[in-house]
Formats: structure tokens, C-alpha cells, sequence
């Protein structure tokens, strides 16, 4: 499933990945966490490929960095806190992801 995501920059230079569905903007996401450091915006599926960048924030990807932090998020102990696909369409349940076919 395509989702988007940011990178965003905690206390101690700590670069976190943060996963959303593709129904909701960058910068709707990005409110959420204002006053954090937003280093890199995109798209992603599952923890195979990222790339683009968010029209919203007017930043991109920066590729392979991003992945590995993809990747780390959503295969270690703090996935409930950052992988936010399933979570955020709770809140609004009338509006449903976009599916978008893999390339």
C-alpha cells in the first residue's frame, strides 16, 4: 500500500520516520508536529521504495537515507508511534485512502 511519510528531526539530531495514508496532506500531517525540524517529505510503499517529494511543503525525498529510516520505523519497537496508516482514517473514517497500483 503506497502511504506518505515525513523525516522529522528530535531532540539529539534523532532523524524519525513517520508513515501516513496518502488521503491526507504533508503539511495536514505536518501541523501536528510543528515546532520539529521536517528534513524530508515523500511517498512510500511498505518498506520497499520512497521517492517524490510533498507539493504542500515543498520538499523531497532524499532516497535510500530515507528508506533505511522507512525501514527501521517500521520493523522496530516503536511502530505504534510512528506508523500512523490505519490510525489517522479512524479519526475521520469518511475519508478512505487512496489506493494506488505499485508501478
Amino acid at each position: 500500500m503506497y502511504a506518505k511519510y515525513l523525516i522529522l528531526v528530535l531532540a539529539g539530531d534523532i532523524e524519525q520516520a513517520i508513515r501516513f495514508p496518502s488521503s491526507r496532506s504533508h503539511a495536514e500531517v505536518a501541523r501536528r508536529y510543528s515546532g520539529t525540524q521536517i528534513v524530508a517529505a515523500g511517498f512510500c510503499y511498505g518498506d520497499e521504495w520512497v521517492g517524490g517529494q510533498s507539493e504542500t511543503l515543498k520538499i523531497a525525498s532524499r532516497g535510500a537515507r530515507d528508506l533505511q529510516l522507512i525501514r527501521r520505523m517500521l520493523h522496530g519497537p516503536e511502530r505504534e508511534t510512528w506508523d500512523l496508516v490505519g490510525r489517522i482514517e479512524q479519526e475521520r473514517p469518511e475519508v478512505q485512502p487512496i489506493e494506488i497500483p505499485f508501478p
